[in-house]
């Protein structure tokens, strides 16, 4: 694996390159498909019943509302031992939603849609030149419908994909990987930084072994899949080493 780029980069935003500024100078800036709510009463666990249906109001503060906002924070993290990834291999990511302890003794039920997320480009992916950064125009990818009728009621049918439930203090952590919208735009041996508002990780995209079958097999199958399939070429050409067994002990010793 060679970089085109001879600085080595931190798996940290650089302080130089102002990535929060850049995000207060757009404060229209959305980060994630997340549509906070705060139940009207206590539910079981999400996975607990086969079917409820349950009433939500929105957590954003308004003139008429009076509460205490809780806050819903999500971190961003790279998840591989060096910020130095190939073009040609999947790009994972550790989110962390993390609620703040708050006083309020219900669990929050929220509205968290990861491909969705993505799917809108909704992910801030910022090309780092020198101290400038410049937003990368991610395309957006089609996507379903979400159903909700005019009163904003939700009927949860068994397992609901997308729907989040956090108590005060704790955290729900998740490893995605970097779709193919976002992945697409990255050129080799330049550096990147994906932001939500609190937080991102720094990374350049590397050149490495190409897999022969690549192209062949992204026609065909499609790029989530094809990532899929050089993951497995690539273990196969580095197997782990060779173990050789302890000598068995002797009943007697």
């Amino acid at each position: 694996m060679r970089s085109a780029d001879s600085k080595t980069p931190q798996n940290t935003l650089q302080p130089n390159l102002k990535a929060q500024d850049w995000f207060q100078s757009r404060p229209n800036i959305l980060f994630g498909d997340t549509s906070c709510y705060r139940v009207q009463r206590p539910l079981f666990p999400v996975t607990a019943c086969t079917s409820w249906t349950q009433d939500y109001y929105s957590l954003l503060s308004t003139p008429r509302m009076t509460f205490k906002t809780l806050e819903i924070r999500l971190e961003l993290k790279l998840n591989h031992a060096s910020p130095e990834l190939s073009i040609t291999s999947l790009i994972r990511i550790d989110m962390t939603l993390r609620r703040a302890q708050d006083r309020f003794h219900q669990p929050c039920i929220f509205v968290w849609n990861i491909s969705r997320a993505f799917a809108r480009a909704q992910f801030v992916l910022l090309h780092a030149k020198g101290d400038v950064l410049e937003h990368v125009n991610v395309s957006q990818q089609s996507i379903g419908k979400e159903q909700r009728d005019e009163e904003d009621v939700m009927k949860v049918h068994g397992y609901n994909h997308g729907l989040e439930q956090l108590l005060s203090g704790s955290s729900e952590r998740s490893v995605q990987t970097l779709p193919a919208n976002y992945h697409k735009t990255l050129i080799l041996g330049q550096n990147y930084i994906t932001l939500a508002r609190r937080g991102g990780f720094y990374f350049t995209v590397v050149e490495s072994e190409p897999w022969p079958g690549r192209a062949e097999c992204e026609a065909k199958l499609g790029f989530v899949l094809a990532n899929q399939k050089e993951a497995e070429w690539r273990r196969e050409q580095s197997p782990p080493p060779h173990l050789d067994p302890f000598p068995r002990l002797n009943e007697n010793e």
